[in-house]
Formats: C-alpha cells, structure tokens, sequence
C-alpha cells in the first residue's frame, strides 16, 4: 500500500525496533568480518561504517521504509535479499531480518516471503556450488552410465541456475528459455 512520504516515515518510526536493529548490525559483522570484530565495540563500529555493511544497512532502513508504503522506496526488498545473499549471510540474520521487517509489516506476508526467497537463495547458492563440483566430477566418467548421470546432473544444474535467476526477480525471458531448453535437450538423450 503506497502512501505520502509523510506518511510511511511516520509509520517507520512508530514501529521501528532498535533492539532488533542493533542485533542486526551485530550478526552481519559476525557473519562477513567474523565473531571476534562484531563483539569488539570498537571493531563493530569501525566495521559498520564500510562496505558492505553500511550498504546493506542502509538497504535495511530503504526496505523498511518500503514496507511502511514509501512511495521512492519502491524494488529495495530485491536489492537487500540480492546483497545479502552475495555476502552469504546466516539464516540467524535473515530470521532477525524477518522479525525486523514483520514489525512494519501489517500483513506478515511480504516479511515471511523475504525470509524464504533469501533463505532458497542461500541455499540455491550452496547447491550451485555443489552441483557444480558434481558436473566436473561425471563429465570425467566416460562410461554409458557416466554419460547419462552426467547429462542428468548438467541439467539439473541448468534448472537450479533458472531458479535462482527467477528468485533474484530477474525475469529476462530469452536467457531462461534457453537454459530451459538446453535442460530438456540434455534430459532427452538419457534412456534409463
């Protein structure tokens, strides 16, 4: 629901929770910098006055702001889930995320799908990386069955990009189709 720039401050700041904040700010330093900086008072706060932290901080407030209906804070939610899952940073954030944002949220539905895309994301990255390791291992096997697992596993492979294009919100069509097609392509020359 959009509202006057007035308006969606007014609300931020009436629901705005600097405890939850502050808990924030501290797992994303554990998380990119480690432990030791985000309990150093000194450190946490040297720490969050650079990139990527201040960057992400920053998206934080812009996408509350754009749950309370800021009407130029617009498209914030995809950025913030897209710089957080680049930093790989912990579900323990992304639920503290999600409690943060469900305060300005009076439906709790775009709070708790912030919490699953960036939390499939996450996960879409590890598997990416995992996949990936099994492609270069069956594209080695040079039997039938090497072939066919490979062809399976590359495919797979190409639908997992798909889906974590998709969940980034980026939509181009043509670069989906292709993956997409080319998966098919490589499902229908295995013959179980």
């Amino acid at each position: 629901m959009e509202q006057s720039e007035a308006q969606a401050l007014e609300r931020y700041h009436h629901a705005y929770r600097n405890d939850l904040y502050q808990a924030i700010q501290i797992t994303i330093v554990a998380d990119i910098c480690g432990v030791y900086q985000a309990r150093e008072p000194k450190l946490l706060e040297r720490a969050l006055s650079v990139e990527p932290m201040y960057g992400i901080l920053n998206l934080i407030t812009d996408t509350g702001l754009e749950f309370c209906g800021h009407p130029l804070m617009k498209g914030r939610l995809q950025h913030l889930i897209n710089a957080l899952v680049t930093e790989a940073i912990s579900s323990e954030t992304v639920q503290l995320l999600a409690q943060f944002f469900a305060t300005f949220d009076n439906a709790n539905s775009l709070s708790a799908e912030f919490s699953h895309i960036t939390l499939a994301l996450l996960m879409l990255r590890e598997l990416r990386s995992a996949i990936s390791r099994v492609t270069d291992h069956t594209a080695q096997i040079h039997s039938v069955e090497g072939n066919q697992a490979h062809d399976l596993v590359s495919s797979a492979e190409l639908l997992v990009q798909v889906a974590d294009v998709l969940l980034k919100g980026e939509t181009d069509s043509g670069y989906l189709q292709q993956k997409v097609s080319k998966a098919k392509r490589l499902l229908s020359q295995v013959t179980l």
